[in-house]
C-alpha cells in the first residue's frame, strides 16, 4: 500500500495531519487456525517537534482480545 500523509484514508486506514505530529488509524483483522477472530482498532500517534519524531503512542480499541488472539488457546 502506497502511503501519502494527510490523503490516503480508507476504511481500513486513514492518515491524519497535524501542527505537531501525526496519527494513524487503523483497523486489524484476523483469523487464526483454531477460529479466533481479530478484529480491533488501533491508533498510533506521532508527536514530531524540529521535523522529527520525538514521541510514539500506540492505543488499542481491545487490549484483551488483542492479547487473547495472540495468546495460546
Amino acid at each position: 500500500m502506497a502511503w501519502s500523509l494527510g490523503r490516503d484514508c480508507t476504511p481500513s486506514c486513514c492518515t491524519l495531519v497535524g501542527a505537531h505530529g501525526a496519527a494513524l488509524s487503523l483497523r486489524n483483522t484476523a483469523t487464526a487456525p483454531d477460529g479466533r477472530r481479530l478484529d480491533e482498532h488501533l491508533a498510533t500517534v506521532l508527536a514530531t517537534q524540529c521535523g522529527r519524531i520525538t514521541a510514539i503512542d500506540s492505543y488499542l480499541s481491545d487490549v484483551e482480545g488483542m492479547s487473547a488472539f495472540f495468546s495460546e488457546p
